[in-house]
């Protein structure tokens, strides 16, 4: 899957004109529709819209969507592929009346955040093997990104992990970047994530990372991809109401830990062995 920070990637704007129906589960009550690639013309894919309107997925948890997705692409996380998707008051008279969710398609006309959906996908449930090396650093290089975004949407309730043809798959991040709800309380030291229990504890890869030697070296490394080329495509493809002064504050903030990341592999050791 392409990442952010190819040359040739795009963030392509999807025209939806068929609805398949809310899908089951979560918050956001998603729908799966059908559209039109407005850049390519492709017709031929089934995509995910998460709407605008609905309880959790503000303008700010589309931005946390689009960032947590394109850094766990960039850290070779199989992740869904996120994509824009329009809903015209066409869409919503003409599809979407006297159907669930019309309520919601007339709250969020305009641009949404999207993604493709992918086939094939198993809820994670004891899928690992600690003698597999891959899986090992795979579900290793998951935890840190989960730690390194503050990630606490990903619990023994709520998983959002997937497993499909040997590799975990991630999705929904609209919680990342939890930091930034806090008014008091943030954590000055965010490399300093021991004491944090409540965002690693429920982690479902916790226990089995606990039974495995992974390289936390190597994966806590990779996160120096997150540099200033990254940002910079962050702002050539983020949509413009989606930018603010909070784009800062998480860069900031994640430049502080790749800064400390000695620290941070101490304290993920340290987590790993209690």
């Amino acid at each position: 899957m392409m990442k952010l920070t190819d040359k040739d990637y795009q963030l392509y704007t999807i025209e939806a004109f068929a609805s398949n129906g809310l899908l089951d589960g979560g918050t956001t009550q998603p729908l799966s529709i059908r559209g039109v690639n407005m850049t390519t013309g492709d017709r031929d894919h089934n995509y995910i819209l998460k709407w605008r309107s609905s309880t959790r997925l503000s303008v700010d948890n589309m931005t946390n969507e689009l960032i947590g997705a394109w850094i766990a692409l960039e850290l070779d996380i199989v992740c869904v592929e996120p994509f824009l998707i329009n809903i015209s008051d066409q869409f919503v008279e003409k599809v979407m009346t006297d159907q669930p969710g019309y309520k919601f398609a007339q709250q969020s006309i305009g641009i949404n955040f999207g993604s493709k959906y992918m086939e094939g996908l198993f809820p994670f449930i004891n899928q690992y093997n600690p003698k597999n090396i891959d899986q090992v650093q795979q579900a290793m290089m998951i935890f840190v990104f989960d730690m390194f975004v503050d990630n606490g949407d990903r619990g023994q309730g709520k998983m959002n992990l997937f497993w499909r043809d040997d590799r975990y798959v991630v999705l929904d991040h609209e919680m990342a970047f939890s930091f930034l709800q806090l008014l008091f309380g943030q954590n000055p030291h965010p490399w300093l994530i021991e004491k944090d229990v409540d965002l690693y504890k429920k982690h479902p890869l916790l226990l089995f990372l606990k039974n495995s030697t992974p390289d936390i070296n190597a994966c806590v490394e990779k996160l120096t991809l997150i540099n200033d080329h990254f940002w910079n495509c962050v702002d050539q493809w983020l949509p413009a109401e989606c930018k603010s002064e909070k784009i800062e504050k998480i860069k900031s903030r994640l430049n502080s830990v790749i800064a400390n990341r000695d620290i941070f592999i101490e304290q993920l050791n340290k987590i790993l062995a209690s």
